[in-house]
C-alpha cells in the first residue's frame, strides 16, 4: 500500500525548476524594488547602477548585488 506523501504548497513544491526561477527572480526584483527607498541601500544601489526592480534581468544579476557585511552594520548603526 503505497501512501501519498503530504505536501505543505504542493503547487511549490512540486513547481518544475522553470516555475521555481521564475518565482524567484520576482522576489529578488521585488526585494530590490523595496531596497532602493532605503537609505542605506538606495546609494549601495545607485552606485552600482541600479535603480529598481527593472534593473534585474535574471537571477545572474544577483552577483552585481551588494551584500551586508558585519562592518556595513556597525558602520550604519545609529
Amino acid at each position: 500500500m503505497e501512501r501519498e506523501i503530504p505536501f505543505w504548497d504542493r503547487n511549490v513544491e512540486t513547481a518544475s525548476r522553470k516555475e521555481i526561477e521564475e518565482i524567484q527572480l520576482q522576489k529578488l526584483k521585488s526585494t530590490v524594488e523595496q531596497a532602493v527607498h532605503t537609505s542605506y541601500y538606495g546609494e549601495r544601489l545607485k552606485k552600482l547602477g541600479i535603480t529598481g526592480g527593472h534593473s534585474i534581468k535574471s537571477l545572474a544579476d544577483l552577483q552585481r548585488l551588494p551584500f551586508t557585511t558585519k562592518s556595513d552594520l556597525r558602520e550604519a548603526y545609529p
